[in-house]
């Protein structure tokens, strides 16, 4: 991704400006199609927020999400990207990279999460819906109530049946594995 926003300025949380070639290198990364009048891209940034936190902020791994603004001004990205986002990186306003990126990924609704290589290949496509699922999972596995199996007469025969059920789902419910995933694809494995 470094190579294809070569020239680029991002824009971090705290507002200063880093050239994208520089910030992006050696990371796997998310281009984020979104904006502030979207309910259902209020309803999902939340979820990458979280999947981001713990991808970056917990596990130290090497993944930045770009925001592409679809913003019908610069208050409102503004305003959404510091109230609402990660602390990862977004385009200026009115850039015409955005309408470039819109049109090389053919971003037809939003939201839209793509991961891609360093020179703009996609390696996920719909990497929202990956990351719906996932934080859904995390969230199911928090919320799984006490579990007891007990028998007819009200015996405790396994006092933390929910314990055994989390361990053997952690597998499945660890962004990291995700992360993994995708970065294996932009390595060229399968």
């Amino acid at each position: 991704m470094a190579e294809l926003l070569k020239g680029i300025e991002l824009v971090k949380k705290d507002g200063s400006k880093v050239a994208a070639e520089k910030h992006l290198e050696g990371k796997l990364v998310a281009l984020y199609f979104s904006a502030e009048w979207c309910l259902p891209c209020r309803a999902f940034t939340p979820k990458l927020k979280e999947f981001y936190e713990k991808i970056v902020g917990e596990l130290g791994l090497n993944f930045e999400v770009v925001f592409v603004s679809q913003d019908k001004g610069e208050e409102e990205l503004v305003g959404y990207f510091k109230e609402h986002h990660g602390d990862w990186v977004y385009i200026e306003f009115d850039s015409p990279e955005i309408e470039e990126l819109l049109e090389k990924f053919e971003i037809k609704a939003i939201p839209t999460l793509r991961i891609v290589k360093a020179d703009g290949t996609v390696i996920v496509a719909e990497a929202h819906s990956e990351v719906n699922a996932e934080v859904g999972r995390l969230a199911m596995s928090k919320a799984i109530p006490t579990l007891r199996i007990v028998k007819a007469d009200g015996t405790v025969i396994v006092a933390e049946a929910h314990s055994e059920v989390n361990a053997e789902e952690k597998g499945r419910i660890d962004p990291e594995v995700l992360f993994n995933t995708w970065k294996k694809s932009a390595e060229g494995g399968d």
